[in-house]
Parts: C-alpha cells; structure tokens; sequence
C-alpha cells in the first residue's frame, strides 16, 4: 500500500510493506515516490501521473521571494535583467510606469503578479512553469 502523507507541513511518500505477516515503514522524497516504479507486491505499477507530479510541483513553489532572491533565480537561468526592463519600456502609459516602479522599487515579488507575470510571458517568452522556477529557485536563495 501507498499513503501520501504531509510530515510537518513537508510532503514525503509513505509506504507501507507486508512481510511474513509484519508491516514495514518507509519513507521516501515525494518525487521519489511518485515518479519511481512501485512493488505492489504482484507486480511494478508505475509511480504518479503528469497531473500528480504537476500538482506537487505547484506546492513547492513559494508565494514570495525578495528582490535578491529574484535577481538572483534569474541570473542562474540566464535572464538578462536588461531584458526585463526592455520590455517594461515597451508598455503603454501609466502601465510602464506601475511596472517600472513594481520591479525597481519592490522589496518581494509575488508569484501571482498580473505584471510580473505579462511581462515574463510577452517580453521573456517564459511559460507558466519557468515562471515557477525562478520562484523554486530563488527561494533556496
């Protein structure tokens, strides 16, 4: 049998084994657990499906991140900060200036930020999930 289950706020796999009659515990990184093959104790069954592993990607990605923290994600994935204010310049009044000032003054940055994200979208052609790993990335930052 398999349980997924939520150890102090961190997501791990739970697998629970039968032999000669006694019960086994594991414990296993969720990725581990949902992408691996499993024994079910007849035959290998495969592990989560792209939705499951979509679904627990989502968790892992934090609502917030700093500044830093945000420069930095985008330097590691070869961003050009240049870029980003390129394509601020590119926006109609008074949304170049909202967005100028949301991205230089800002002290965090929002996952969910209708600008942030236009801009990651139109002007770095970063899709949903790219978007994702600057926040996955920055926050171990």
């Amino acid at each position: 049998m398999y349980f997924i289950t939520d150890n102090n706020g961190l997501y791990t796999g739970l697998i629970v084994e039968e032999l000669n009659g006694e019960q086994f515990y594991s414990e296993v990184p969720i990725l581990e657990f949902f992408t691996k093959p499993k024994w079910n104790g007849a035959e290998w069954v495969e592990g989560a499906t792209p939705e499951q592993i979509s679904e627990y990607r989502r968790l892992l990605v934090p609502d917030i991140i700093t500044r830093r923290q945000f420069k930095i994600a985008l330097a590691v994935l070869g961003k050009n900060e240049q870029d980003i204010l390129n394509g601020i310049s590119q926006l109609p009044e008074p949304n170049k200036t909202i967005a100028m000032i949301s991205y230089t003054e800002a002290g965090t940055f929002e996952r969910n930020n209708p600008e942030l994200i236009f801009v990651a979208k139109t002007f770095l052609q970063m899709t949903d999930n790219q978007i994702d790993e600057v926040f996955i990335i920055g926050n171990n930052y």
